[in-house]
């Protein structure tokens, strides 16, 4: 019986990483000046995680390219990295401030709000409405944010909505688990099958 470490070792699963990654987005959304660290088995590991958390947060990931990082040895910019994520304020030197906003109306779902966000109209409004031309000195204002106009159907359509992001990313995940399975499964067939006619 391996341990989860010793797993982790042997085989790398995209999906267990995307589930991280997708946890800890959700865990940090709640607080923007949180920090976590996740400790990877190699370079590769860590290059996936850092993907699958941008991949998990594309809104954030378009506003602060920086926010997920992979230092590790071999990474160019290591020392540059680890002195940013020390800092008191971390990956955003250019501000401690969040914006925190809270539904006021029982009519909007927060689901709705953030896959809206998250969509490409949503990460376009958010940059359009965040000045500066480089990614690292835009800038989301309060003023900015409270006139962007996020268009929000009735309650029963929000909820349809919600649903049907459900199931793709459930179909997305069976999908990406199919594609995996079926890539290592075409050299290990092909190896077996050499493997018997040089018997």
């Amino acid at each position: 019986m391996n341990t989860t470490r010793e797993f982790e070792r042997l085989v790398s699963l995209l999906d267990r990483t995307e589930t991280v990654a997708q946890h800890l987005v959700q865990v940090l959304v709640c607080n923007r000046e949180a920090k976590a660290i996740v400790f990877c088995v190699d370079a590769e590991h860590a290059q996936q995680m850092r993907q699958s958390l941008i991949n998990a947060d594309p809104a954030r990931s378009a506003l602060e390219p920086e926010w997920a990082v992979r230092i590790v040895g071999t990474e160019p910019e290591k020392d540059r990295l680890l002195e940013q994520s020390s800092t008191p304020n971390g990956m955003s030197p250019r501000s401690r401030r969040r914006l925190g906003w809270v539904a006021s109306s029982a009519e909007v779902d927060v689901r709705f709000v953030r896959h809206y966000l998250t969509s490409r109209q949503g990460v376009e409004a958010l940059l359009a409405a965040s000045p500066g031309s480089a990614g690292r000195n835009r800038t989301l204002g309060i003023a900015a944010f409270s006139n962007l106009e996020i268009p929000v159907p009735d309650r029963a359509s929000q909820q349809r909505l919600i649903s049907r992001h459900g199931r793709l990313d459930r179909v997305r995940a069976l999908h990406s688990q199919r594609t995996r399975l079926a890539t290592a499964l075409l050299p290990a067939a092909r190896n077996e099958e050499f493997s018997r006619l040089t018997a």
